[in-house]
């Protein structure tokens, strides 16, 4: 007897934005025009080398028609996922090619490397307005590569192929290793039993001491390690790791868990921001520090300028950020850990 697989409840149009299904499912949500803009931007950026997929809601609801949880089960954790309320979906046609915008509960899947062409970025619609299972093994198709039947290779061809495969291994292996070492030697994260995070941040921010040097290692072996691991080997020429240092602040706030963001992933930031790496291409949005939208960029008297960079991809509303500093001679200083409110 045949099992069916049972069908997904459709949400209530009464039902209030559910903002911890959002989080769990790591879905960004755009509040403003301009955020909408900086998505437009990111989609039709001839070089982004990325997936982006927009969700929307049906009409009159307030979530997501298709459960941001699964769509990031079969997406993966690489892939942006973007979550765009009515109007600013209707916004975002107005941004793109004709026939590349998303409505009505639908889902799009924009895939590098395309820009105007609308059969290139998939429209996942229901017409029914269901959106169940269908839609999610239709997306699942999307990401899961064909397989196709291997090609024929001589003995020599073989034996090639496998030394490249044992080969990329290798290397992956070796850069996981360099990542958990530096981790495992450093061993810094955590608070001493009793003590608020509050109480512990000002401590770290104004008596640095031996933790803060043990620290600062495992940051400098993080930064090489994400730097190694994601550069490919011609890249690293182009983008070398910069001569940088980090302040006490900054320490601190790596320390204290300033945004919530994983040490791996500000290690990953830092190292293209210290190689001078086109951080849009990775789908981080970056820019001068000023003071107020109005204000010049932040100039130090040595000539130096401030810049900064998010944490998490974008388009984001109120992300994390690393603040740094960029010298004359090349060398970046890695400032803090802040959002855009804070004053920096």
């Amino acid at each position: 007897m045949e099992v069916m697989a049972p069908e997904l409840p459709r949400r209530s149009r009464n039902e209030a934005i559910d903002w911890s299904e959002l989080a769990r499912a790591d879905c960004t949500v755009p509040e403003t025009l301009d955020d909408v803009g900086t998505l437009a931007r990111a989609i039709m950026h001839r070089k982004r080398d990325f997936w982006i997929v927009v969700l929307t809601a049906r009409r009159l609801e307030m979530m997501p028609a298709v459960p941001p949880g699964l769509v990031r089960e079969i997406v993966g954790t690489n892939v942006p996922i973007i979550f765009l309320k009515s109007l600013l979906a209707t916004h975002l046609s107005t941004l793109l090619p004709p026939k590349t915008h998303v409505y009505g509960g639908a889902l799009r899947v924009y895939r590098p490397g395309v820009t105007d062409d609308p059969w290139g970025h998939p429209l996942l619609y229901d017409e029914s307005g269901e959106y169940g299972k269908e839609i999610l093994d239709w997306l699942g198709r999307i990401f899961t590569p064909s397989v196709a039947r291997p090609p024929s290779l001589s003995p020599e061809e073989r034996v090639v192929a496998l030394e490249r495969e044992v080969e990329r291994l290798t290397r992956s292996r070796m850069r996981e290793l360099g990542v958990l070492r530096a981790r495992y030697e450093a061993q810094v994260i955590g608070e001493p039993d009793g003590e608020k995070s509050e109480g512990r941040r000002l401590r770290l921010r104004w008596r640095p001491g031996p933790q803060s040097r043990q620290l600062s290692e495992e940051m400098r072996r993080l930064i090489a390690a994400q730097w190694a691991g994601y550069l490919p080997a011609r890249k690293q020429t182009r983008y070398p790791l910069r001569e940088y240092r980090m302040t006490p602040r900054f320490l601190s706030d790596v320390r204290g868990g300033a945004g919530r963001v994983p040490l791996d992933r500000v290690a990953w930031v830092c190292a293209l921001a210290i190689s001078r790496f086109d951080v849009g291409l990775a789908g981080l949005a970056a820019g001068p520090l000023r003071p107020s939208p109005d204000a010049p960029q932040l100039t130090g008297k040595d000539g130096e300028k401030a810049w900064w960079c998010n944490l998490r991809r974008s388009p984001a509303t109120r992300s994390p950020r690393v603040v740094y500093w960029a010298y004359p001679g090349g060398t970046i200083e890695l400032r803090g850990l802040d959002y855009p409110t804070d004053a920096s």
